[in-house]
């Protein structure tokens, strides 16, 4: 594996400290997301305010979704992402990974 990523890293000119960064923050907001989401179902659980109730499971149906999409992303095989459109492809994905990042990571500030 370690032989795939230095391949990878010596062939495609993007992947950088700034990738590095792109890349370590998007698993870092997923764990944090991930760790919110567990305890809001606990704070879901004991509210009392049906409208409140609602609106908080709406919001936190939308995020859990937003997080499955940015895992996806996060997920995705970059060699194979390099193999299908080059320095450009990867290019693009690091780009999406850290627009969707700083969006869920800003969603889930608005639900706390």
């Amino acid at each position: 594996m370690d032989v795939k990523i230095d391949t990878l890293v010596r062939r495609i000119t993007i992947m950088n400290d700034d990738a590095a960064y792109v890349l370590f923050r998007t698993w870092e907001i997923l764990i944090d997301c991930r760790r919110f989401l567990k305890y809001s179902y606990v704070a879901a659980y004991a509210m009392q305010d049906e409208d409140k109730l609602w609106i908080f499971q709406t919001y936190q149906g939308v995020l859990e979704s937003f997080v499955e999409r940015l895992c996806y992303l996060a997920e995705m095989d970059v060699m194979s992402v390099y193999r299908d459109g080059g320095n450009n492809s990867v290019s693009n994905h690091l780009r999406s990974l850290s627009f969707f990042t700083t969006y869920v990571e800003k969603y889930t500030r608005r639900i706390v």
